[in-house]
């Protein structure tokens, strides 16, 4: 942007203040004379509708999704009306004569500190004296900001209660005479009821070729508001984790894009334990095109921690407790070879990537896999996977070795879900998704079916 003069229009009255651009259109106040007015109008000034604010003096507006808040300059007042100006909630100001509003939409502010001074600024801790107030996860210290640069220190505020709150977040650096540097945290709660049904938050991404979602799984909280967070995998190549707990749009914690692949559908991306030993559980992606890998993600900041070529399309992958026994999560994986005419199951060492195993089916593809309890008595948990033709397998999780079999013929196997222990033997079972028209309970010790 230059500040260049794009358009103008003329507006319907004297005293106008405040506006707001709403799909092509804009709302827009007039302060005077008593009672005010506010306004849709198009992009050429024309009124589309208006209707009379809740109070005389509405200084500023802006959107919530299809509502609207009002700042009142009289009244010291922030109005939240619907679009007829039908008062939705109202909220005293913090201070007086209040001249202007925007809607975040999220929960999260950014605090930027500027480095003034002739040296480099090192941040080396955050001290909050209300637990309501977070620091970002992603805020990594010591914290160095290089002369005249600017630095965002991300902030989450969650409430508890329909009440005020007020924190103060104490920065300790080595700014001479300034550390710790105090910043007041002031925020409100708002007690709303939700309906079921009510659409608590949405997410567009950037315009791509074909931006659709492929898979989508509860990741951890890593915003630590105690609501999980949402990883997805769309057709663009990208992984994006968003906040479980956003308010009308999504705040994206990260996004990755793979290279030169996509997740082909929902059993492509799959949770696992904490990989890196950072705390948080981490993530495992399969790709059907491209590069044709198994790749694992931080889930607490989308960072690659290993890709391993399959040398063909991945349909299904699950984190898996550790097989290795190295301490660390592993996985497994159902695949095909290039030409997806031989079904291929996979075990990956976590730590590393490597390729601890391979099996073959008879069926073109391996698209369910699933882990179940010990069952050769090695103390180490097994795993079930289903090929295209019909059979069921369970594996030794060490080396992959076939132990049990079982097949339904004629048929598709899609996915398997855990059921727990239907026939109360001590071991956990699965039901079968298939391209039959009937349910299959299938035993997780044996492979046989229980009905």
């Amino acid at each position: 942007m230059s500040g260049n003069q794009v358009s103008v229009f003329n507006l319907p009255n004297h005293y106008m203040s405040g506006i707001a651009y709403d799909n092509d259109n804009y709302w827009v106040c007039t302060y005077y004379p008593d009672p005010g007015t506010v306004y849709l109008v198009n992009s050429a000034g024309g009124i589309i509708t208006q209707f009379t604010p809740p109070a005389n003096q509405p200084w500023d507006i802006c959107t919530h999704g299809s509502d609207l808040w009002i700042a009142d300059y009289n009244a010291n007042t922030l109005y939240k009306v619907n679009t007829s100006g039908y008062i939705l909630e109202s909220h005293p100001c913090q201070n007086q004569k209040p001249s202007g509003i925007v809607y975040d939409g999220t929960y999260r502010w950014y605090l930027e500190i500027t480095n003034t001074g002739n040296q480099p600024l090192q941040i080396t801790d955050l001290q909050m004296s209300d637990n309501h107030f977070i620091v970002d996860e992603a805020i990594i210290l010591p914290l160095t900001i290089q002369t005249l640069q600017t630095g965002k220190i991300g902030i989450w505020f969650h409430p508890t209660e329909g009440i005020d709150y007020d924190g103060t977040l104490s920065i300790i650096s080595n700014a001479v005479g300034q550390s710790p540097f105090d910043v007041s945290l002031l925020g409100t709660g708002v007690e709303t009821l939700y309906p079921a049904g009510t659409l608590l938050w949405s997410y567009t991404p950037p315009p791509y070729y074909d931006t659709s979602p492929k898979s989508m799984i509860a990741g951890d909280d890593i915003t630590c508001d105690g609501v999980a967070d949402v990883i997805i995998g769309s057709e663009d190549n990208f992984m994006r984790c968003l906040n479980g707990n956003s308010s009308v749009t999504a705040d994206l914690m990260w996004e990755y894009e793979i290279p030169t692949g996509s997740v082909y559908q929902q059993h492509d991306m799959a949770m696992s334990g904490d990989i890196n030993n950072d705390g948080y559980d981490d993530v495992i992606v399969g790709t059907a095109w491209g590069d044709r890998s198994i790749t694992a993600f931080s889930g607490k900041t989308g960072i690659s921690l290993w890709e391993t070529p399959l040398n063909g399309p991945v349909f299904a992958v699950k984190g898996v407790e550790d097989f290795t026994g190295d301490g660390i999560p592993d996985a497994v994986a159902g695949a095909s070879n290039m030409n997806e005419t031989e079904g291929r199951m996979f075990g990956i060492n976590g730590s590393n990537g490597a390729i601890a195993w391979t099996q073959y089916a008879v069926g073109s593809s391996v698209w369910a896999v699933l882990q179940i309890d010990d069952i050769n008595g090695d103390n180490i948990k097994d795993v079930a996977t289903g090929d295209y033709i019909g059979r069921v397998f369970l594996h030794d999780a060490v080396n992959g070795t076939k132990l049990f079999n079982a097949n339904i013929a004629g048929s598709i196997i899609l996915r398997f879900e855990d059921l727990g222990d239907v026939n109360n033997d001590m071991h956990r079972d699965f039901i079968v998704g298939h391209s039959g028209t009937n349910a299959i309970v299938i035993s997780g010790k044996d492979a046989s079916t229980i009905w």
